[in-house]
């Protein structure tokens, strides 16, 4: 999930990707390796829009945890 401003932008779930997150991480680390501490960005949901300076994004992964920043 994603918000910004605690308006929640963009919720979704991997099992509506594409490629199953399994395939992704395969197909990548056959490319180059993976190290602890690499993230992997796969694409955005609807209900991206502009971020203006100031705005506090929060995004939220279901048994991981949050981050929250704000825009300079």
């Amino acid at each position: 999930m994603l918000k910004v401003n605690g308006e929640t932008r963009q919720s979704s779930n991997t099992s509506e990707m594409l490629f199953n997150i399994s395939y992704v991480i395969y197909y990548i680390s056959s490319i180059f390796s993976l190290k602890r501490g690499d993230m992997i960005f796969t694409g955005t949901p609807a209900g991206i829009s502009k971020l203006n300076s100031g705005d506090i994004v929060e995004g939220i992964i279901e048994k991981v945890g949050n981050l929250k920043i704000k825009v300079e």
